[in-house]
């Protein structure tokens, strides 16, 4: 489990030193290797409120993340 807060590059490493507070833009990527097989979800979590500029922000790189995964292929 990894959690990136705000502009950090993802793959950050949890602290109990970091308290979250409101606006802050969390991103968690949780990865999982089982009977082998690999699994990779990450999800983008805003705290409380944020302005306009950072919902913006998230809205338009979820749309990305789902308009490029129309073009990923199977490689065998």
């Amino acid at each position: 489990m990894c959690i990136s807060i705000n502009d950090e590059v993802i793959h950050g490493i949890p602290s109990k030193k970091v308290i979250l507070k409101e606006g802050d833009i969390v991103s968690t990527d949780l990865c999982a290797y089982k009977n082998g097989f690999h699994g990779d979800a990450t999800r983008t979590h805003i705290v409380g409120s944020v302005n306009s500029t950072a919902k913006k922000l998230v809205s338009v790189a979820e749309e990305a993340f789902f308009e490029g995964i129309k073009f990923a292929k199977v490689r065998i």
